[in-house]
Parts: structure tokens; C-alpha cells; sequence
């Protein structure tokens, strides 16, 4: 018979590499193991309700340079920053772009946030990066960027609005977008160091 401790750390293996279900109501993460089980809040409340200084400190998002949307890009959902700055229209954003789908509730979106700013600060904005926090309370989201000290900023989705046209089914998930503003790559699950991060961008965009 297997230790209880043992087993336990198996179990948190699992959930660390299977990552975490995505709403309440999901009963896997992305890697289709039932052990891997999180469970997650309701939609959260909005950025807008924050007071100012919650999220003054926090990177500002980006303005969006294109028109209209690309075909095979991003969906046409306009969300809120979680630090300064208006709304961002994710389908008007163009690449080379790293698009992390993250929550607070989701142990493994918190282990590879670090490595995920580590590699944003190495790229000195020739890669950009964004979050998307999805399923969680704005607050909650904010505090632990400061907490982590997240270098790239982020987008609040409390509604899950861009899972539809994104499709992910657990977090962490992540999405690769061209400069012509498609999607050429995903990936699901964590990545918890600076150069799985730089190996996944080459394989999207080509060394550089």
C-alpha cells in the first residue's frame, strides 16, 4: 500500500500538471484528470469597482493598433484592464503577442506567472505579453499581481466572455498571436520557467 504522504504528493503533481478547471462547473483540468479538480468561484466582481488606488500601480494595458478584427485571431470581446487604462479590444490586437489565460483560484496559473514576467522583462517588449483573468473577482486578481510582482499587465474577463472564441477547457492556457493578428499557436497547461517560455515563442514565431 502506498503512503498517505505519498499519495498526497502525488495528487498535488496532478493538479500542477493537469492545471485547473476553468468554472464552477468543469470537473477536469486541462489534461482530463479527474484528481485534478478545482474548484473555482463565481464570476467576480468588475474592475470598475475597484477603488482607484487598487489598481494604480499595476502595468497599463495596451491600446490596440488595428481597425477590425483577423480572421483566425482573437475574438471581438472588448475587456476591462485590471490596472490603468480603458478596455481592450482583444480582436484588435496584433502579435508577436502572448495571450495567458490565468485566474487567482488556479494554483497552477500562480506558479508560472513568475516565469511568464521573468521572460516578458528579457523580451524588453519585442514579444509582448498579456493576461486574461478569467472566472475571478477583479480584487483578488489585482492584489496578487502586486503580490507577484507581475511585470506584464492584464485584462479581467469575471464572465469568461472570450472563452468561446478562444475555447480553452482549464487554466493556465495560452495563446500565440502573429503580427497579422492570427492565433498560430496554443498551449495548455503551466509553464513554469523563463525558457520553456522562450522555447514555446520560438516554436510559434521562429528564433529571433
Amino acid at each position: 500500500m502506498r503512503p498517505r504522504g505519498a499519495a498526497s504528493l502525488v495528487l498535488a503533481a496532478a493538479v500542477l500538471l493537469a492545471g485547473c478547471a476553468s468554472t464552477p462547473t468543469d470537473v477536469t483540468g486541462s489534461g482530463g484528470d479527474p484528481a485534478a479538480t478545482t474548484t473555482a468561484p463565481g464570476p467576480g466582481g468588475p474592475v470598475a469597482a475597484l477603488p482607484p488606488e487598487a489598481v494604480a500601480d499595476l502595468p497599463a494595458c495596451p491600446v490596440p493598433a488595428a481597425d477590425g478584427p483577423a480572421a483566425g485571431g482573437l475574438p471581438d470581446v472588448a475587456l476591462a484592464c485590471l490596472g490603468p487604462g480603458g478596455p481592450v479590444t482583444l480582436s484588435r490586437l496584433r502579435g508577436p503577442l502572448i495571450v495567458n489565460v490565468w485566474a487567482s483560484w488556479c494554483a497552477p496559473c500562480r506558479a508560472e506567472l513568475p516565469a511568464l514576467s521573468q521572460f516578458a522583462v528579457e523580451q524588453d517588449g519585442r514579444i509582448a505579453v498579456l493576461g486574461l483573468q478569467a472566472s475571478d473577482d477583479a480584487g483578488a486578481g489585482a492584489a496578487l499581481w502586486r503580490d507577484l510582482g507581475v511585470a506584464f499587465p492584464s485584462v479581467s474577463d469575471p464572465e469568461s466572455a472570450a472563452r468561446p472564441g478562444l475555447g480553452w477547457s482549464g487554466l493556465p492556457a495560452t495563446y500565440f498571436i502573429a503580427a497579422d493578428g492570427r492565433i498560430v499557436q496554443r498551449h495548455a497547461g503551466p509553464i513554469t520557467d523563463a525558457a520553456g517560455w522562450q522555447a514555446q515563442t520560438d516554436q510559434a514565431f521562429g528564433p529571433g
